[in-house]
């Protein structure tokens, strides 16, 4: 429910911060079509463990992934925000992001709005892992954001707004792949639906203003 009720705000949020010019389709269509990949191995995973551990084990399995993944990527982002802090808070490109980079691996791709060039291949597991963590604690962001930083080399603002695209497209598959095993309470994901619109609004305009 959690991530039926995300790929249609995340095609509003999308639309909104497209005409912004923030939002790189390329990059989130390149991204998007491994991300559902992985979508469908973490759903494949969430059912073998829900059948072999019960609910308290898929629980358990939801829960430790969320810590795990918010501890490690988290105290990551706040350290590289520290440090970009104490040099002149400047943002710039990963050291990691330049030398895939420099890697001529085709096939190349260009992709403008995010001003990066780097190889198709070095997208793939950033999107991938995207949507494995998707599939299994709904928010693919938290791996999708800071891969498109760190590795791909976009800015924080194009990799915020492009990552919109991506949820959409894995969010639209995985809930459906959810639907067809009976995993989908559609009024509770109408409910949180309506009240998460008027902030994807809000998030849009003040991600322009800061």
């Amino acid at each position: 429910s959690n991530m039926c009720h995300k790929f249609p705000k995340a095609l509003v949020g999308a639309f909104k911060r497209f005409k912004y010019g923030q939002v790189d389709i390329k990059l989130g269509l390149v991204m998007a079509a491994s991300a559902g990949i992985g979508v469908q191995v973490g759903i494949k995973i969430q059912q073998w463990v829900l059948e072999k551990w019960g609910q308290a084990g898929s629980n358990l399995y939801v829960s430790v992934s969320f810590v795990v993944v918010l501890v490690v990527v988290g105290g990551y982002v706040f350290y590289d925000a520290w440090k970009t802090a104490r040099t002149g808070g400047e943002e710039r490109v990963s050291a990691l992001a330049k030398k895939l980079q420099a890697i001529n691996l085709p096939p190349m791709m260009t992709f403008k709005t995010a001003n990066v060039r780097i190889s198709m291949w070095f997208t793939l597991p950033v999107g991938f892992a995207t949507g494995l963590l998707a599939a299994t604690i709904a928010v693919g962001g938290f791996v999708g954001v800071p891969g498109m930083i760190y590795v791909v080399g976009a800015s924080g603002l194009v990799s915020s707004a492009t990552e919109l695209v991506i949820a959409f497209v894995m969010g639209l598959g995985g809930s459906i792949n959810w639907a067809m095993h009976g995993m989908v309470d559609i009024r509770l994901t109408l409910i949180i639906l309506a009240g998460s619109l008027l902030g994807v609004q809000l998030g849009a305009i003040g991600t322009t203003i800061v």
